[in-house]
């Protein structure tokens, strides 16, 4: 029961903060914590919720790179969405914070689901990775989704620079 209570907590707070993402910096401690939870939905909700804080306040989530990280691996398909695009957001401002994470990124770029390829390919442009430039190349040419094979571009664009 009170997973669920937390559950719809979350999910209102998050609501507020997808419109104002001021209100949830003060509360990035907190959300953290339910990066633990058994609850799917919630641990979701708490990574959406600082991705949303992420969105304009990069300064305040950065510190917390290594604790979203492990969110990319997890078996939710939502929870590493929502992890790859706070990253993503970090990266933009703070690329040494998220450049440990090159190879796991690199990596993402084969994963099923389309948002987190293309987050991946975010975070792999602002951290000007040349790692990644083989694997970027391919996802420009071959990736089925062109959202994903214009941000590849896009990244290429960035690491020859």
């Amino acid at each position: 029961m009170v997973d669920e209570v937390r559950l719809n907590a979350t999910a209102a707070l998050g609501r507020t903060v997808s419109e104002d993402p001021s209100v949830g910096v003060d509360m990035i401690d907190e959300l953290v914590t339910l990066f633990e939870a058994e609850h799917t939905k919630l641990r979701n909700n708490a990574i959406g919720l600082i991705a949303d804080v992420a969105a304009v306040h990069t300064n305040v989530v950065e510190p917390y790179v290594d604790d979203i990280a492990p969110l990319l691996e997890t078996d939710d398909a939502y929870t590493r969405i929502n992890a790859s695009g706070a990253l993503s957001r970090v990266a933009e401002d703070f690329s040494a914070a998220v450049e440990p994470l090159a190879p796991a990124l690199i990596e993402l770029l084969n994963n099923d689901d389309q948002i987190v390829r293309e987050n991946a390919c975010w975070r792999l442009g602002y951290l000007s990775a040349e790692d990644a430039t083989a694997r970027l190349e391919e996802c420009a040419i071959d990736d089925e989704e062109p959202d994903v094979r214009s941000t590849a571009s896009w990244d290429l664009t960035q690491i020859r620079r």
